[in-house]
């Protein structure tokens, strides 16, 4: 493929590249829910958009989009928030979704998914589930999708459930060490692959632990021969992969088909929205609307 080789090449030489100190991805999930979360901003009682957003995710697709507005990339004076944005300790682990602060946040996959706190991630949400049936090439690999800074959750902590496609997890936030007034309220996305239920389970999404498995590289592969090559789909800087995380935003795009279309946040966040656009190319649709149907070949 165009780009496989060069994703491959930055990922072998970026591993072990993350600092022991780092500010958000490296501190430990699973600390009591009352300690360090870094604080909660009030809800808002009104979030713009959200009366005409969807609320329900497409049957389309196995998977859903995680949010019922697109207002883009986070990119304020804190940073920016796109896949692999640069960061002091190296590199940006997943993707910053700009929304204001009670928006709802949804489940990716059905599957199983837990709560807990964090100094560094705030409010946190762990989820996971199969990968695809069409995307799997051997074994029993599974998706591990972490959703940080949120304001509040509807799970138990510490604790796994059952949860169904779409359905409402929380609320988006400022918690942990998003809640500095630089920083606006985000959804921080991660995506890792791993070759089973238990080590999905076991994911703790460190920031330092930039290990990978075969089966992030399969799924990778897979992807870009069902979506991303016959789409011309591909990130600007060519960066898919870092280790076994792998780009929500592309993975959510290719696997899903309820992603609104892009609208500049609201004041007073309008000036943090980054488009799509910015970080992806695409042939036959637009990043920023997002596909008129399923991309995934033979779905």
């Amino acid at each position: 493929m165009s780009f496989l080789s060069q994703v491959d090449r930055r990922a072998s030489f970026l591993i072990g590249a993350a600092l022991a100190l780092v500010a958000c991805e490296l501190f430990s999930q699973g600390e009591p829910s009352g300690e360090g979360s870094g604080g909660s901003a009030a809800v808002s009682p009104d979030v713009p958009g959200l009366s005409k957003a969807k609320r329900t995710p497409s049957k389309q697709g196995p998977w859903a989009y995680v949010l019922p507005v697109d207002h883009g990339v986070r990119a304020d004076g804190s940073g920016k928030g796109h896949f692999r944005a640069p960061r002091f300790h190296g590199e940006h682990n997943g993707i910053d979704l700009l929304a204001p602060i009670g928006t709802p946040v949804f489940a990716a996959c059905e599957g199983r998914a837990m709560a807990g706190a964090s100094r560094s991630f705030g409010r946190w949400i762990h989820l996971v589930c199969p990968v695809p049936p069409g995307l799997v090439r051997s074994g029993n690999p599974h998706a591990s999708f972490f959703y940080a800074h949120l304001n509040e959750s509807k799970l138990p902590h510490d604790r796994w459930v059952p949860v169904g496609k779409g359905d409402t997890l929380g609320t988006v936030g400022k918690t942990g060490n998003a809640a500095a007034a630089s920083i606006q309220p985000h959804l921080h996305l991660e995506l890792i692959i791993q070759g089973s239920l238990r080590a999905a389970l076991d994911e703790r999404h460190l920031g330092n632990d930039q290990s990978s498995v075969p089966e992030a590289v399969a799924f990778l592969r897979a992807l870009d021969e069902r979506c991303l090559e016959p789409h011309g789909f591909q990130p600007k800087s060519g960066a898919l992969r870092r280790a076994r995380r792998f780009d929500p935003f592309v993975a959510l795009t290719c696997l899903s088909h309820d992603k609104p279309s892009f609208v500049p946040a609201p004041e007073p966040l309008e000036f943090a929205s980054s488009a799509w656009s910015k970080f992806y190319l695409a042939r036959g649709f637009n990043v920023d609307r997002g596909p008129d149907s399923l991309l995934l070949a033979g779905n």
